[in-house]
């Protein structure tokens, strides 16, 4: 049996290359949801495999390796 990939990488491997707009149209979307809450004093937890992109978009990132945080700011 095929193993799956990981979660944070299977639409990159499964949808249409033409699709790689919407993919990014996305992200900003996402990026615009993080900004406004940030703006409202409301916390989130995102899951991001990209510390960049996870910088970019929060205070403060976490890093969580086996269940363990291995790394903080």
């Amino acid at each position: 049996m095929k193993r799956l990939a990981s979660r944070s990488t299977w639409w990159r491997t499964t949808l249409p290359h033409r699709s790689s707009h919407a993919v990014s149209v996305l992200a900003r979307r996402l990026a615009e949801v993080i900004a406004a809450l940030r703006q409202t004093g409301l916390s989130a937890i995102l899951s991001e495999s990209s510390l960049a992109y996870a910088h970019s978009l929060l205070d403060r990132v976490f890093v969580i390796d086996r269940g363990a945080v291995s790394a903080k700011p």
